[in-house]
């Protein structure tokens, strides 16, 4: 059996995806924790933390008041 690698769709993604990372280990969080907080799936936290996917808006809107972000979109796709 082989395994796959995956790869980040996009370089933006990507980043965005570690910033969220980097926002939810600051509080300690697990990925089941913030989804569950969020209401959503640890998949889904998983495949955007690793750039493999992008949430709609009302999911980044529930994201962003589990961890009190304000905006999270806009905080996800600042440029550095």
């Amino acid at each position: 059996m082989t395994s796959r690698k995956h790869v980040a769709r996009e370089p933006w993604m990507a980043e965005a995806g570690r910033r969220l990372k980097k926002l939810r280990q600051d509080r300690e969080w697990s990925q089941d924790r913030l989804a569950s907080l969020a209401g959503c799936s640890r998949t889904t936290i998983c495949n955007t933390e690793g750039g493999l996917s992008w949430p709609s808006w009302g999911v980044l809107s529930k994201l962003g008041r589990a961890l009190g972000v304000e905006n999270l979109g806009r905080v996800l796709m600042e440029e550095r």
